[in-house]
């Protein structure tokens, strides 16, 4: 048996017809460094699209590029490097310090969603890239225009200046062949005051592309604003404006959730604070600052980095503080909510406090309330 050739512990992915299939343990799909997301793949119609990849380890890269399109996320068969491929899916082999591209194109305009999933999650191999579109006008290149590899997101937020000008393209990279999840996306229209104008649901099922303009989404307009997109799975995104002729993206970034927090200690000790989270792919990032101790303003409270992850709606934070909430001692604290979901108007769990200097512990729940719409 190759072990390079197949996902490790409970990561388990195999390629297989075409298919790529996860752990049901993993939620999200996309393992950074090692695998790469793109929500809009363009070719026909003057539009081409090259994705260029680097392998920064010491060990050859192997994968595959999978791409889907349509409500039911069929295989889709560009033409990539001038040859035509079959089941949605073409090998991809990059030696150490090697840097590859992938030419796709074709005869008549389509779209659709494209994926790097490494073979193996061992970590002497990693892989960097990006996309760029070309806009032809026979043999006339017209536009071009650069796009960074998508993260999947749960909670995202995209301000623009023109809504007309505006399309979206979103999609569903759960690969896995048994348990994989049907995202329900909402989608919601802001003016530039911040207020909701309109709300449109969506549904992505596994591998499922859609790209509209803004305009096609929703039957109201704004001129500047925002949308918001929440899932309750994972997906992955890109914004496109399309201005004078002239191709441009927006970023799809992860939104910050605020909330106050309130721990409460197994003796019934109270600390109440604030915390921010944000999501980039499973790892989860933020800050946290407690700023009473029963009800007692603390003098210096102070703004802690807060680290973790998210698979499959289980929260896990895991970080280091010093903080006068813990008499200024070096401490490891670790809070967990099993059913986490940043759409959810409250979140509530476990913490543990392990302090450094001689590994004694607290132990306590907590309670964040939301505070950002």
């Amino acid at each position: 048996m190759n072990w390079r050739l197949n996902r490790l512990s409970n990561w388990t992915l195999l390629i297989t017809l075409g298919l790529v299939t996860a752990s049901p343990a993993f939620g999200q799909n996309l393992i950074q460094q090692k695998d790469l997301g793109f929500a809009q793949v363009a070719v026909g119609g003057g539009y081409e699209t090259v994705i260029t990849l680097t392998n920064r380890g010491t060990f050859a890269y192997s994968g595959n590029l999978v791409l889907r399109r349509g409500d039911d996320g069929e295989a889709w068969n560009p033409t990539v490097d001038g040859q035509p491929i079959t089941n949605g899916e073409v090998s991809v082999d990059i030696g150490i310090g090697e840097t590859v591209t992938l030419r796709l194109t074709g005869d008549s305009v389509e779209s659709g969603m494209a994926a790097l999933v490494s073979s193996d999650v061992v970590l002497d191999n990693f892989v960097e890239g990006n996309l760029t579109y070309f806009v032809r006008s026979g043999t006339k290149l017209t536009d071009s225009i650069g796009v960074s590899p998508s993260t999947e997101t749960s909670l995202a937020s995209i301000p623009f200046e023109t809504f007309s000008a505006v399309a979206l393209a979103l999609a569903n990279s759960d690969f896995r062949t048994s348990g994989a999840q049907t995202a329900a996306v909402t989608i919601k229209l802001f003016d530039d005051a911040g207020n909701q104008v309109a709300s449109e649901p969506l549904t992505l099922k596994p591998l499922a592309h859609s790209a509209r303009f803004l305009s096609q989404i929703f039957d109201k307009s704004v001129g500047r604003g925002k949308i918001e997109i929440s899932s309750d799975v994972p997906v992955i995104g890109t914004a496109l404006t399309f201005i004078s002729g002239q191709l441009s993206t927006l970023p799809m970034l992860p939104s910050p959730v605020a909330y106050t927090l309130l721990m409460t200690q197994s003796d019934q000790t109270e600390l109440t604070g604030e915390m921010t989270l944000w999501a980039e792919g499973f790892f989860v990032k933020g800050y946290l600052s407690i700023y009473e101790k029963d009800g007692e303003p603390l003098e210096n409270p102070i703004l802690t980095f807060v680290h973790g992850q998210l698979i499959d709606g289980w929260l896990d934070l895991n970080f280091f503080t010093q903080d006068e909430a813990f008499e200024d001692r070096d401490v490891s604290l670790y809070m967990s909510d099993s059913s986490f979901l940043f759409t959810d108007a409250t979140a509530s769990g476990n913490w543990v406090a392990t302090f450094v200097d001689d590994n004694s512990t607290r132990t306590g729940t907590f309670s964040a309330t939301r505070t950002t719409d």
